[in-house]
């Protein structure tokens, strides 16, 4: 008589196809990157963007080519991606934008692409985008890009000004008007020479901005103003080995620890991350955080001022990849290249209670933008 019990062969066959169901279940419906919405959101093709994420609900602002290259604003209202005001909303075709959400009102800078290029913000406020101080309200010319940030609901703007000799500068609104902050009576550019790769973060009032230096072989360049004056955070004579690009800055609310980030032409292009301790910045976990080049880094904290790095991974076929340090190490957020397709400019990650959301123009949708989120 053959007997009805599961021999030690078949507990174990069993036990693999339940591991096998459990696995797929897991991958299918568990942690990973999922597209939030639909992937290519925007109607057309588009120009520069921006990207930040508040409450839960991502902002995407960009150069919006099907509403003649004006400036269009998008959020993910929990089921669609939806217009914030109008689309196309600026009265001229805009470069170099940069967005901010404080408190849940989104503000942006841009400069029109016109003869002048001067710089804008606005805000959006009883259900239409104002200005903040009067429109085009540089010295000179926008050159490069624009890091707008939002410091206990002041409005401080960084960017490059042609009218001084492309070095960085720094305006803050004072309720009224758009000031420069120069030391006394000097002009308001305050880097060494011509500033590439702005990026700024502000703790109480005081700006921090990193910057590629074209007077330091472009090497990243980091500098503070302390109230009265412009001073260096670290080497005067540059922070990375080589030439650096994109370059990040920002910093942790406790302790007001500063974190900065950018791919260095000295390590085969690759990213590296360091922290500011005591008189000089020091690499984050190892040297270079990626295997290969990495393109369009971008450095973000999470709710507990962990730090997360997005890049186009040439490692990985030019898709996307996301990097977080535990204890030290960095260690890939999902797979590494986890985007059906390259990933181009315009990456940016943020991080909203805990959970890592990222931008990039999508190859698989003809270059529009993709946004994605970790899901745990």
């Amino acid at each position: 008589m053959k007997s009805n019990r599961l021999s030690i062969r078949d507990y174990f066959s069993i036990t693999l196809i339940l591991f096998i169901i459990a696995i797929t279940l897991v991958s299918c419906n568990g942690r990973g990157w999922k597209v939030v919405g639909t992937p290519g959101i925007s109607s057309g093709d588009i120009g520069h963007s921006s990207f930040y994420v508040f409450g839960g609900i991502p902002y995407v602002a960009y150069c919006d080519h099907a509403h003649g290259e004006k400036l269009t604003v998008i959020k993910f209202n929990g089921s669609n991606w939806m217009n914030v005001g109008e689309a196309g909303f600026t009265s001229q075709k805009i470069r170099y934008i940069s967005i901010f959400v404080y408190n849940g009102i989104p503000y942006v800078a841009f400069a029109n692409e016109d003869e002048e290029r001067k710089a804008s913000v606005m805000k959006f406020i009883n259900n239409r985008w104002e200005y903040i101080g009067s429109p085009e309200f540089t010295d000179g010319s926008v050159v490069w890009n624009l890091s707008l940030y939002v410091d206990n609901g002041v409005p401080f703007l960084a960017y490059q000004d042609a009218k001084y000799s492309r070095k960085a500068a720094v305006m803050k609104y004072d309720g009224q008007s758009w000031q420069y902050l120069k030391y006394r009576d000097r002009i308001p550019g305050f880097s060494p020479g011509a500033a590439a790769y702005i990026s700024m973060s502000v703790v109480n009032g005081y700006p921090y901005v990193i910057f590629s230096d074209y007077d330091q072989s472009k090497k990243a360049m980091v500098m503070r103003w302390d109230g009265i004056k412009w001073s260096f955070r670290g080497d005067s004579n540059g922070i990375s080995e080589g030439e650096a690009h994109n370059t990040t800055i920002t910093h942790c609310p406790q302790g007001h620890t500063f974190y900065v980030a950018y791919s260095d032409e000295g390590l085969e292009g690759k990213a590296v991350v360091k922290t500011f301790k005591g008189t000089t910045w020091v690499p984050l976990g190892q040297n270079e955080i990626s295997e290969d080049r990495a393109a369009y880094p971008c450095l973000c904290l999470g709710q507990y001022c962990e730090q997360y790095v997005a890049f186009r991974d040439d490692a990985y076929g030019q898709k996307l990849s996301v990097r977080k340090i535990r204890v030290e190490l960095w260690e890939y957020l999902g797979s590494p290249g986890f985007t059906s397709g390259k990933a181009e400019s315009n990456i940016q990650i943020q991080v909203d209670n805990g959970i890592p959301y990222v931008v990039f123009n999508d190859e698989t949708q003809g270059w529009k933008p993709t946004v994605m989120k970790y899901v745990e």
